[in-house]
């Protein structure tokens, strides 16, 4: 609960929660998974060490969870970006599919919690011709 509160702080924006890199760490966590050599916890503590630990970087919780959703609800995620990428073929760069499961996920999953304010602050973190069609 505690990195909700802080992600959704709005005295954070800019300073505090970089969304930037949470966006840029679940999409390369995601995407270097390999389930046959680690599990998805193993994977998660290499990389972002324990995120419980006093000094750890409150974003690496944050960014774990939204891991372990996008891997726990991937039929759903799946269905979603099949589904969008069917609508916005010539708008969207094929490349970007692992950015567009975390928007996803958060959008569907994480936003009450955080926030549409919270939501749009991570999105404007990115590059505006990635996002939008994602948000429009």
């Amino acid at each position: 609960k505690n990195i909700v509160k802080m992600v959704k702080d709005k005295r954070t924006r800019g300073t505090g929660v970089d969304n930037h890199w949470m966006l840029q760490k679940c999409q390369e966590l995601i995407k270097s998974f390999n389930p046959v050599t680690h599990s998805i916890d193993t994977h998660c503590l290499e990389a972002l060490g324990d995120v419980h630990a006093p000094n750890a970087k409150p974003e690496s919780l944050f960014v774990q969870q939204v891991v372990y959703g996008c891997f726990k609800e991937t039929k759903i995620l799946k269905c979603f970006i099949e589904d969008f990428y069917i609508d916005n073929s010539a708008r969207v760069l094929r490349s970007d599919i692992t950015l567009y499961t975390v928007l996803a996920y958060i959008a569907i999953f994480r936003v009450d919690e955080l926030s549409f304010d919270k939501f749009k602050d991570i999105c404007l973190s990115q590059e505006p011709s990635q996002v939008n069609t994602i948000v429009t």
